[in-house]
C-alpha cells in the first residue's frame, strides 16, 4: 500500500507549478436566521481549479481525465502534453454520448428542494456542478457528480463529490441503451440530491469538519497504475493520507480529502473535498 502524504503530493505536482496540497475546510459558517442562498453558474470553474491533463469538450460540464500518454523519454512537459492531447482526444470521441446530458437543471432542482434558495444575482456562495469521468488501467470509466462552491470574500472553496455506482466499458459508454441512460440519469438525480444535503448542512455548519482519521483509497479517486519503465504501482495499492471520516453508514461513507484542485489524478485532483461514495468503491480504509 502507497500512502500519499501531503508532501509527497506536493512534491508530485511541483514541476507543474501547483500549490501544496489543500486540506479541506468547512465554510464560513452563515449567521442564524440567514437564509442558504447560493448563486448557481452555469459556467465550470476558474482554470486555478481545475485539473491538469483534462478534457473538455466546450459546452458540456463533463470533464475526462485518464492518465495515458506519459514516458519517461518524453519528459515532465512533452509528456504532459501528450496526456492532455489524448485526454482531449477520448473528450471528443464521446461528444455525442451521455455527456449531452446536463447535470445543471438537476442540480439546480436538488437545491431548492434542500431549501437553498437558487439565485441569479450575486450571493455568498457560488455554485458549479460538473461531472469527472475517469479511464482507468482496467479499461473502464467511472463516473462523478460535483459541486464546486466557492466564497468570494473570504476565497473559501468547496468541492462535493458523488460517485455514481455504475462502472462503463468503453465500447459501452458510447453507445448506451435506454435503459441504461434512464438509470444514469436516476443516478445523477440522486447524486445532486445527496450533494445537497451535503453542501446545506456544511453552511449551517452541521457536518463535521473532522473525523475518524484514516488512510483512504479508491478507483474512484485514482483509477490509474502510476509509475512506468515496467515498474508500477497498482491503483488498489494507492491512498490518501491524512482523510477524515466524518460520516459512516452500513451502505456509505463520506469523507473530508486532501488534494491538489489543478493537478493530477495522482495529485489528487479529484479528490480534493468532500467525497461521498458506497462503501462498495471503497478498496482501502484503514485508520493510522
Amino acid at each position: 500500500m502507497r500512502l500519499f502524504h501531503p508532501l509527497v503530493l506536493t512534491l508530485a505536482v511541483l514541476a507543474s507549478g501547483c500549490a501544496p496540497a489543500l486540506k479541506t475546510t468547512t465554510p464560513p459558517v452563515m449567521p442564524p436566521g440567514t437564509p442558504a442562498e447560493v448563486s448557481v453558474s452555469p459556467n465550470l470553474p476558474d482554470k486555478k481549479h481545475m485539473p491538469l491533463q483534462a478534457g473538455i469538450v466546450e459546452g458540456t460540464h463533463y470533464i475526462f481525465m485518464q492518465t495515458g500518454g506519459g514516458s519517461i523519454f518524453l519528459g515532465p512537459i512533452l509528456g504532459s502534453m501528450n496526456i492532455s492531447r489524448l485526454s482531449s482526444e477520448m473528450a471528443q470521441r464521446y461528444k455525442d454520448s451521455i455527456i449531452q446530458i446536463d447535470p445543471l437543471p438537476m442540480a439546480t432542482s436538488a437545491l431548492e428542494a434542500a431549501g437553498i434558495k437558487s439565485s441569479d444575482t450575486a450571493a455568498a456562495f457560488n455554485l458549479k456542478t460538473f461531472v469527472f469521468v475517469q479511464h482507468g488501467s482496467d479499461e473502464k470509466f467511472r463516473l462523478a457528480l460535483v459541486f464546486h462552491v466557492d466564497n468570494a470574500q473570504t476565497q473559501w472553496v468547496g468541492r462535493y463529490t458523488f460517485h455514481l455506482p455504475t462502472v462503463y466499458a468503453d465500447a459501452e459508454l458510447a453507445k448506451l441503451s435506454e435503459a441504461q441512460i434512464a438509470q444514469y440519469k436516476k443516478e445523477l438525480n440522486n447524486g445532486a440530491v445527496a450533494l445537497a444535503d451535503l453542501v446545506k448542512r456544511d453552511l449551517k455548519g452541521e457536518l463535521p469538519a473532522t473525523g475518524k482519521r484514516v488512510n483512504f483509497g479508491s478507483l474512484n479517486l485514482i483509477g490509474s497504475k502510476m509509475g512506468g519503465l515496467g515498474m508500477y504501482t497498482m491503483p488498489e495499492e494507492l491512498v490518501f493520507r491524512e482523510s477524515q471520516v466524518v460520516e459512516e453508514t452500513d451502505e456509505y461513507v463520506t469523507v473530508r480529502v486532501r488534494g491538489v484542485m489543478d493537478s493530477t489524478v495522482f495529485g489528487g485532483a479529484t479528490a480534493y473535498g468532500v467525497q461521498r461514495m458506497a462503501k462498495s468503491q471503497v478498496h482501502t480504509m484503514t485508520p493510522y
